[in-house]
């Protein structure tokens, strides 16, 4: 067989051209590869990217919000649950004080004050309560994270709620308002403590567990279960609670308000309750003895009561004892009224043995007569009287008085008579000459009587500050008795202005207790005082503390 020969196999020859246009087809798909794995990893990496910077900016959302909340505080809300007579509120302090109920929701920076005889209680969202006496008044707002009350003056109770992981929030209470203590700074470290500002002194009192007082850059004091401070200018004084502070009517209603809520005493408390208690049944005893004693049954003085339309008619004996300074006729609604303490009317005459008490208001009250001493005290009493005042029927009274020509007053629901008449059984009759005397004599007596009967007010406790540029304001309260004449606002730069002087300003009710005194120089110091007025004798009966203010600038 002839052999077979290989023949290489041999490509055909290619021109440039074509070499050229098959090197870029090759490059062309080197590269679409390239870019399509280049493609893939770089949606990976814009993946990851973008899901960092969302993780970072959550994050640093809510580290702002934290800190934000630290350094701007939460906000307090809270809600008025109990109002005793005029309770007022302020939710902004360009905006005027309106009249507030038991349902009113409180927020931040809301101002609250009670009035005369007003008393309030305040729900926090935390859980604690806030109990103002009368005359009071706070600004709810919060310090950082806690809850900050500014009393401005008044009497305040605080139930404070326990701190736990929910609630986490101080509770402090800043005294304000007067050059000298605008620094003093409560905060709580316990649950139930009252604080007190009255002109330029402070009192605080711990009822259970304590609180931490600071004045201005002072170091802070510990004041503990069962003690109290009081802060006056640059003195401070701490010691005990005595059975005499919780004697106090409110401090007694508010421990009554926590017994309702089963809000537990500490022992302190409970050991001084039980004293109180002891001395109350003591004092019964003492007074149920001292009555006995004073003649309500001996007989020295005789008492005698018979109501009718024209009020009560009273009449008394005296039996071998003499009163020289006159008498005491005192009404209660509970029996054994004393003077002073109770209403009363001053017989001024040894001799008068009758005397007509204008009450028809159809109520029942008790009486007694007592012996005028020199001193402010009585010693000898009467037997107690309990009459039921007759109510004024004024259906026939009117044409009675019109028929006999008397003038008829119906606005006062009297009947006038002439000069040379008398009322009698509602009619107007004729005078002889011995009872036109008599009239007389008695209309002097019940003049005099009328003069003597106001019991001015003997303390006035002034506070004030200057909440704005060339302004100082006035807050005052008083005790002891009325101011029913108003009362007169004086000022100085120096100590101890006095009425007429010293720039006298007239505030005519005896109810509105606060003034701002404007246009006062920037940056200067005055001193205030507010006297109760005697219109009759043209005087002021009694001057309040120095109030010392620096006007704002």
């Amino acid at each position: 067989m002839p052999e077979k020969i290989k023949r290489k196999k041999t490509l055909p020859t290619l021109d440039s051209k074509t070499i050229n246009y098959l090197k870029a087809r090759k490059n062309q798909k080197n590269n679409m590869f390239i870019k399509r794995k280049s493609k893939s990893r770089l949606g990976r990496e814009n993946l990851t990217y973008y899901l960092y910077w969302l993780l970072f900016g959550v994050t640093s959302i809510g580290i702002i919000f934290m800190i934000s909340r630290f350094l701007i505080g939460r906000n307090v809300s809270a809600k008025i649950i109990y109002t005793q007579g005029e309770v007022m509120i302020k939710k902004d302090k360009n905006q005027e004080w309106e009249e507030a109920d038991a349902e009113t929701k409180l927020k931040n920076n809301y101002e609250i004050k009670t009035n005369a005889d007003s008393r309030a209680i305040i729900s926090l969202d935390n859980g604690g309560l806030i109990r103002l006496k009368q005359r009071s008044r706070i600004v709810l707002t919060s310090e950082s994270n806690d809850i900050l009350i500014i009393q401005n003056y008044g009497k305040i109770y605080h139930r404070v709620a326990k701190t736990s992981k929910k609630n986490k929030r101080q509770y402090k209470v800043l005294l304000t308002g007067t050059r000298g203590i605008d620094k003093i700074k409560i905060q709580s470290i316990g649950t139930a403590f009252w604080s007190e500002k009255i002109g330029m002194e402070v009192t605080a009192g711990v009822l259970e567990n304590g609180i931490k007082v600071t004045k201005g850059k002072e170091d802070p004091i510990i004041i503990e279960e069962g003690q109290k401070i009081t802060i006056e200018n640059q003195t401070k004084s701490k010691s005990d609670i005595q059975t005499a502070d919780l004697e106090d009517d409110f401090l007694l209603w508010n421990i009554e308000q926590d017994e309702k809520k089963n809000m537990a005493l500490s022992s302190y408390v409970s050991v001084k309750l039980s004293e109180i208690q002891n001395d109350q049944r003591s004092s019964e005893n003492n007074e149920t003895n001292q009555n006995s004693s004073q003649n309500s049954g001996s007989g020295d003085v005789v008492l005698k009561g018979t109501a009718g339309e024209d009020g009560i008619k009273f009449e008394w004996e005296l039996n071998d004892i003499k009163a020289p300074n006159g008498f005491k006729l005192v009404r209660g609604g509970n029996p054994n009224p004393i003077y002073p303490g109770s209403r009363y009317q001053s017989i001024s005459s040894p001799e008068k043995r009758q005397f007509t008490w204008k009450i028809t208001d159809g109520k029942t009250y008790y009486f007694r007569l007592c012996v005028a001493e020199a001193s402010t005290e009585c010693r000898v009493y009467s037997n107690n009287v309990e009459i039921e005042t007759v109510e004024k029927d004024t259906s026939t009274r009117r044409e009675d008085c019109e028929d006999s020509g008397g003038d008829w007053k119906k606005d006062e629901e009297i009947c006038e008579c002439e000069d040379d008449q008398k009322l009698q059984n509602n009619k107007c009759v004729d005078l002889n000459e011995e009872e036109e005397e008599e009239e007389e004599e008695e209309e002097e007596e019940e003049e005099k009587e009328e003069e003597e009967e106001v019991d001015y007010a003997n303390s006035v406790s002034l506070s004030g500050s200057s909440p704005d540029k060339g302004e100082a304001k006035l807050s005052w309260s008083i005790s002891g008795g009325q101011a029913p004449d108003g009362y007169k606002i004086v000022r100085s730069k120096s100590k101890n202005p006095t009425y007429p002087d010293d720039n006298p300003i007239s505030i005519t009710d005896e109810d509105d207790t606060g003034y701002t005194w404007e246009d006062l120089e920037e940056d200067e110091t005055y001193y205030f005082r507010v006297c109760v007025w005697n219109n009759t004798d043209k005087k002021c009966e009694t001057y309040s503390n120095n109030e010392e203010i620096e006007i704002d600038d």
